[in-house]
């Protein structure tokens, strides 16, 4: 793929930081990990509350899965923090 959509066949880091440095790439890759976090811990929440036999079990598994989603998310911030 990056042979006919960029036109090189291997590419250091330092090409690649350089293409994700831009806004665009940047942005779009923060929109897909909150995408995809939501999508996998909104799904995960889903699962575990089907076995919740309270009120209380399911407020926490929510929290639960809501603390998980925000780690996730600043820990993948962090990640692409190394190509700025």
């Amino acid at each position: 793929l990056q042979y006919f959509a960029f036109g090189v066949d291997a590419s250091s880091f330092a090409q690649v930081s350089a293409r994700l440095k831009g806004v665009a790439i940047l942005g779009l890759d923060v929109v897909l990990l909150a995408a995809v976090g939501a999508h996998a811990f909104l799904g995960l929440r889903s699962m575990l509350q089907d076995h919740a036999r309270s009120s209380r079990a399911a407020a926490w598994i929510t929290r639960a899965t809501l603390w998980a989603f925000g780690a996730v998310f600043v820990y993948g911030l962090a990640a692409l923090a190394a190509f700025l």
